[in-house]
Order: C-alpha cells, then structure tokens, then sequence
C-alpha cells in the first residue's frame, strides 16, 4: 500500500488577509445569442489569441431528437449537447473559434427558445498570479513537466495519475485529486464551496505535455488530458480547514484507471520527505521533488492557522517546502517513500472518522478531522 500524507496545497501567508480564490485563467466577455425551434441556427464564436474558450448556457432546452453541437473550427474537439439544462459552462474548447449550431428533424412553428447564451470565457496563455498565496520555496522553481521524469519515478508517475486538473466556473483553475475508489475527490474549499460551485467544475485527468522540452508545459491549459467530467456533487466543504469532498458521479467513465489516493490516520512527522503532484498557474501536470536539490520535508507541526479570520484562534498547522504557484491549490502532499499502511475508507461513512491533512504551501498546512456525519 503506498503511504500519504494526504494534504492539498492551499498557499497562506499568516499576514495575508485576503481570501484565497483559485487562479484566474480566462475571462468573461458578454455574447447574447438566442435560438427558437422554429429554424435551424448557426454561429461561429472567434476570440483571437484565446487558449481556449468555454461557452456559459443559461438556457438549453431541447425538443426531442434535437441536438446542439459545438465544434473547434480547426477539428480539435467536437461535443452534443441534447435534453434540458440551465446556467452551465460547456467543457474547454482548445482553440479560438466555437462553431455552435442547432439542427432538429422538424422545426416548430411557435417560437420557443432552445438555447440562450450569455457569456464566452477567453482562455488567457499566461494567466497573472492572483496574489502571493502558493510560492516558490527554492532559489528558483524546481517543479519539472511529469515528462522529464516519468521515467526516472515511475511510481511516482503511476500515482501522480489521480491528480486532475480542474476547470472552475468557466475561467479559474485549481488542483483535485481522486480520494478511494468510488469516485470521490479533494481539493481546497477556496475551490470548491457551493453546489453551483461543483456543477461547474471540469476534471481533467493525465493533463501533460509527451516530451520534457514542449514549450506548451508553461502555457496554461495547454496538453489537454480526458474531461471526465464537467460537474461534480458536493459532499462537505470547509472554510477554515480550506479543504471540499466532491463525487464525480459519471457512470460513463472508468476511473479505475486513474488509480486513486488515500489517506492515513496518523500526522506527518518533523523532518519527513514529502512530494508532490500538481497543475500550477493550470499549466500541464509537475512534479514538486526537490527544495534547493534536497528532499523537501516537513518543517513545523504547531504553526498558528493561516486561513483568514482564523490565523489568531486555531493552531496545529503544518509547515513544508514545496515549490508551487496559484492553481496548485487542492494538489496532494504525499510521503516520499512509499511504505507503510494505507487508510482504505469510504468518505460518505457516517460511522468514520479519519484525520487527514491539508497542505498551506505558503509553507504552512492545516490539520483536518474529515467527519462525513452531513
């Protein structure tokens, strides 16, 4: 069994006041288009220099055997959209022009509407920090492409398949990562905190780039993975332990493949070697192995909180050196040896309680008691 420190890396400063919000990776630019059932419709979506574009419906309703299709102008992705549902971000298109069109095998004479759109999000390539919450701890960025050393850690690779890379709200990104085998995920609650929340989230597994040296492993967004999903149930969330239980609740996909995480039921110890997997600023999948050419480890155990409101009144966080940078928020901290018990335990278990930790990459991390009694 592979033993965790199961964390997700937030990244606090005691003296930041500011909330946490997950990194900004595109932003809203106001589109209007409606469509009625009484003719076809067609449109066609340009954003020059986006990275990607995700369409927000506030309407979709759809008469029988009607479709709405939206496809990449240059082939790279195509998708159907068929039935009834409302406020929603479509799945990330890579590329700058959506086609969008309506087709059904008859059309109605009443002019009911089937789709109104209000918004498209712009993918941004070098998305700006959005404050000084995750940090580089070494002299300079130590993180690596998965690529570069897949092959040298391929325990490590085989493992780092359960971190996903996560779409939020159209244009924001943060960290997940598969918690056992029955779909659940973690990730941080400045992520994660409502159910509008989690039905606008996209997760997205094996999210790398092929080669160490592809200029497109520091782009944002860039290597697409598999979207297993673009929504997610909400299980528990909370502020001040920053972390969010979510269900990918797709029958359709075969998570096994994935593999998955789990977390042990004693503390991280002073001094133990630790690693992690992770997406920063959305960037395609990186290993955090090294601080300075050395193992990174646990440096404190009895920090004060760093979460905001609570930095004054709660203790027992955690500190560590990782490199890391906004959108790692929600990556697992995971013990460097590989040994030891694991903790095999179903999160929705009212009769379980287990404590996990969660990771403040601002060097500080936060202990957590996951009781699922909801």
């Amino acid at each position: 069994m592979v033993s965790l420190v199961a964390a997700l890396v937030g990244a606090l400063v005691a003296a930041i006041t500011a909330s946490p919000q997950p990194i900004e990776i595109g932003y809203p630019v106001p589109l209007h288009l409606r469509a009625n059932s009484s003719a076809p419709f067609h449109y066609t979506i340009r954003r020059d220099g986006a990275s990607f574009l995700a369409i927000h419906f506030t309407v979709l309703t759809l008469p029988p055997a009607s479709t709405v299709s939206l496809a990449c102008a240059d082939g790279s992705k195509r998708m159907e959209l068929i039935g009834t549902r409302n406020d929603f971000y479509t799945e990330s298109f890579p590329c700058s022009s959506v086609d969008i069109a309506y087709t059904a095998p008859t059309y109605a004479v009443a002019n009911a509407t089937v789709l109104e759109v209000d918004q498209v999000i712009h993918g941004t390539p070098d998305p700006s920090s959005s404050g000084p919450l995750e940090t580089v701890c070494s002299i300079s960025d130590e993180s690596r492409a998965v690529a570069c050393l897949e092959a040298l850690e391929p325990a490590k690779y085989k493992l780092s398949r359960a971190v996903a890379r996560l779409r939020l709200s159209g244009g924001r990104g943060c960290t997940g990562w598969l918690f056992g085998s029955e779909g659940h995920m973690l990730t941080n609650s400045h992520c994660i905190n409502s159910e509008r929340g989690a039905a606008n989230t996209q997760v997205e597994f094996d999210a790398r780039c092929s080669t160490c040296k592809d200029p497109q492993n520091k782009v944002a967004s860039a290597c697409p993975g598999t979207v297993v999903a673009s929504s997610v149930k909400l299980v528990v969330w909370d502020e001040l332990l920053d972390f969010a239980l979510v269900k990918i609740d797709n029958p359709s996909v075969d998570l096994a493949q994935y593999g998955y995480l789990q977390g042990r039921d004693a503390p991280p110890a002073l001094g133990e070697h630790i690693w992690t997997a992770h997406h920063p600023k959305s960037w395609p999948k990186r290993f955090s192995l090294t601080y300075n050419g050395d193992e990174p480890s646990i440096t404190d155990l009895d920090k004060a909180s760093c979460m905001p409101n609570f930095e004054y009144t709660a203790k027992g966080s955690i500190g560590h050196l990782l490199d890391t940078a906004d959108g790692s928020s929600g990556a697992p901290v995971e013990h460097a040896t590989h040994t030891g018990q694991c903790l095999d335990v179903d999160p929705t278990d009212p009769h379980h309680n287990v404590q996990m930790w969660t990771c403040i990459a601002g060097n500080d991390n936060q202990r957590i008691e996951l009781v699922s009694q909801i």
